[in-house]
């Protein structure tokens, strides 16, 4: 009967201190978002070409979420 109560004493401390750790998630989300009203574009270009000559160009826009392919000047 002892071991029973001592289970059910240590599961509600455990649910109870995990409720506690959501607050965290929306100040990270604020400030990232402040991040993204600055105007300032964080944009990644890498280029590939192969055997035959043809290239393959990547432009990746990290602020906005977007990536352009262009192959051999066709995007």
């Amino acid at each position: 009967m002892a071991n029973k109560i001592l289970v059910i004493a240590m599961l509600t401390v455990l649910f109870l201190n995990s409720c506690k750790e959501t607050p965290t998630q929306e100040s990270a989300e604020n400030t990232t978002s402040e991040t993204f009203k600055n105007g300032v574009d964080d944009i990644v270009t890498s280029t590939f070409t192969d055997k035959d000559g043809k290239k393959l160009e990547l432009t990746f826009n990290n602020t906005k979420g977007t990536a352009t392919l262009s192959l051999n000047g066709e995007t």
